[in-house]
């Protein structure tokens, strides 16, 4: 098999507990996939003590977020799901979602289908 066409060997992509030790104070993305090529997406995200992430509909792909540390809420219309340490929870595709650390913050794993990078295209001469 030619080196255009080797299969991609499974690898140790991120040690999570120490990514999320490395820095205490580091809030947002902490960690995302780069290994190419691939079909999904991945990120750990920390917020910080009380910290919102917006009401907002989700993208129009479906996203399992895992609970890695701390502990918050998942709200969705008039829900709101506690969410602690290993809670896996299914955000649908589109669906309406706001997410609310508690008093000592919240780290999670979202794992999605890859969305293509936007492409820009300039209108032709005439």
């Amino acid at each position: 098999m030619d080196a255009a066409h080797s299969p991609v060997l499974p690898q140790l992509l991120c040690d999570i507990d120490k990514t999320i030790a490395a820095d205490q104070d580091a809030q947002g993305a902490l960690w995302r996939i780069t290994a190419l090529p691939r079909q999904l997406d991945s990120n750990v995200i920390r917020l910080g003590p009380g910290a919102v992430v917006d009401a907002h509909d989700g993208p129009d792909i479906d996203v399992l977020m895992l609970v890695l540390d701390g502990t918050g809420h998942l709200l969705s219309g008039e829900t709101k799901v506690p969410m602690w340490q290993h809670r896996l929870f299914w955000l649908p595709r589109l669906s309406r979602r706001e997410i609310r650390a508690g008093e000592d913050g919240l780290v999670y794993l979202t794992v999605h289908h890859k969305r293509e990078a936007l492409q820009v295209s300039l209108p032709s001469s005439a």
